[in-house]
């Protein structure tokens, strides 16, 4: 219970700390900087894809719109918007960035992911899921 309390202590330092660099930066930079991030998602599957499906826009003061397509995104992109926009102050030198997350429709050429298909692309990454899999009798619906 400490150790929980403790990291939300550290979540909470890490979102008051607010660099003082101010540099301008433009909507191909932060792409890319949204782009690098995803070298640190590699063991939330669920959370890289959001990332590589959602591309943020550069608003105005600072302020990065990022529109997700269900509950379920927005959650995953709250969980992890302190350290994406962390990520992005430091890479972008700009202490002043805010990041806000909506949900909006869905393109209907976006092709989603169901259960089977996300466990499908998990067993490629981690074989022995597979093997896990067979043990244990499972089937994949």
């Amino acid at each position: 219970m400490q150790k929980k309390e403790e990291v939300e202590q550290k979540k909470i330092e890490e979102a008051e700390t607010v660099s003082s660099e101010r540099e301008v930066f433009s909507q191909e930079s932060l792409i890319k900087a949204w782009n690098n991030y995803v070298q640190f998602t590699k063991e939330k599957p669920v959370l890289q894809q959001t990332i590589q499906q959602c591309k943020p826009v550069l608003g105005t003061d600072q302020r990065i719109m990022l529109a997700v397509y269900n509950s379920s995104q927005e959650e995953i992109m709250m969980d992890e918007k302190i350290r994406i926009v962390n990520y992005l102050r430091k890479e972008l030198h700009n202490g002043l960035i805010e990041l806000e997350i909506r949900i909006c429709e869905a393109d209907k050429n976006l092709k989603t992911f169901s259960s089977k298909d996300l466990f499908i692309k998990m067993m490629e990454h981690n074989p022995s899921l597979s093997k896990l899999t067979k043990e244990l009798n499972l089937e994949l619906s």
